[in-house]
Parts: structure tokens; C-alpha cells; sequence
């Protein structure tokens, strides 16, 4: 896996073996306000989160830390060896390889979102698609309702595509899905990106 490093942020090899990456995938399983707007069942413990990133990164599923050039945080259980917080993650993996079409989504915990860290994680997680596992086609999807993931999706190029009705019981009620995709030609990467 590649290192991915942003204007402000790093994206790093989610390591199965650190427990500080795992705590941070683990948080957005059972933080309410992510899973209000998220594909998830029941919190999970962590092991279950270690069991389920194997499996995930097993079948070619990649998973990076989301960790920004700061070194205040608010919680030293999580963050990295150079102590930086460790605020997130972002995946990119393969949904269909005949087609060439990669799926990314990024997490980033309550405490740290509306700085821009998500916009720019899933910046460059798509570049990274499209430059280093060969995309046509980047594809995203949300809870139809999430604002601010349709806000920094469409802000990079990407389009509303499709909305899968009643895709996900949430809270006692079945919510749509918005799919989201954008093509090379569409998508503007950051110039200051760098994939090692």
C-alpha cells in the first residue's frame, strides 16, 4: 500500500497490528453521529473491528490513517508515533475490476470534522484511484440525506448519480442511498499530492 500525502494531511497504511488505527476505525462503528448517517448494524468491539479490516484488506480492500500535520488532539489514545492525532480513515477498493471501477469513502470523527479533512482525504484517495489502480470511474456512496458528504463529493467533480430507495434501516426507518461517480476528466487533483 501507498503512502498519500495532501496539502495538510497524510493518509498512511491502516496497520490491523496498531491498536491506535483499529480504535479509530472502531470509533466511527459506534459513534451515534457517524451511524446516524452510516451503513452500520451493531457497534463493534475491538476485535471485531481488527477481525473485520483483516477480512476487508484480505480481499484487496485499502485502508489508510487520516492523520493532518497538527499535534494538538484532544485524545493521545490515538494518535500516530510522531504524535499526530489520528482523526479517520478513507478506503479505496476495487468494485469491479472488467469495468475498472473503484469505490472510496472516508470517515472523520466528530471532534474533527468541518476543518477540511475529509474533502481533502477523499481527494486524494480518489487521485490515488485513478493514478495508481487504474479507475475509469471513481464511485462514492451516502445516506441521501448527508449534506455535507454530497457537499465534498460534488465539490470534487463527482455527480449524484442514483438514489437507492429504502437501502438502509436507520434509527427505525429505512432511508435512501445517493450514489455518486466522477470520471478522470472530471476530477481535479490536488497539485500538491504525492503518492510514495
Amino acid at each position: 500500500m501507498a503512502y498519500l500525502t495532501g496539502d495538510g494531511i497524510d493518509l498512511l497504511p491502516l496497520d490491523t497490528d496498531d491498536d491506535r488505527h483499529v480504535e479509530v476505525y472502531r470509533r466511527t462503528r459506534v459513534d451515534p453521529a457517524i451511524r446516524a448517517t452510516g451503513w452500520y448494524g451493531e457497534p463493534m468491539a475491538p476485535r471485531a473491528a481488527r477481525e473485520h479490516l483483516d477480512t476487508k484488506i484480505d480481499e484487496g480492500v485499502e485502508f489508510y490513517a487520516l492523520t493532518p500535520r497538527v499535534t494538538e488532539s484532544p485524545d493521545p489514545a490515538v494518535t500516530d508515533a510522531r504524535g499526530r492525532p489520528i482523526v479517520g480513515w478513507a478506503r479505496a477498493g476495487m468494485r469491479d475490476e472488467r469495468a475498472r471501477r473503484v469505490d472510496v469513502s472516508c470517515y472523520v470523527l466528530p471532534d474533527w470534522q468541518g476543518r477540511g479533512y475529509g474533502t481533502e482525504a477523499a481527494r486524494l484517495v480518489t487521485h490515488y484511484a485513478f493514478a495508481e489502480l487504474n479507475a475509469r470511474k471513481v464511485e462514492a456512496r451516502s445516506q441521501a440525506d448527508n449534506e455535507a458528504t454530497a457537499a465534498i463529493l460534488t465539490g470534487l467533480g463527482f455527480e449524484r448519480e442514483a438514489t437507492i430507495r429504502d437501502c438502509m434501516y436507520v434509527d427505525g426507518a429505512y432511508v435512501d442511498t445517493a450514489i455518486y461517480g466522477v470520471f478522470e476528466d472530471g476530477f481535479e487533483p490536488d497539485p500538491e499530492a504525492r503518492i510514495q
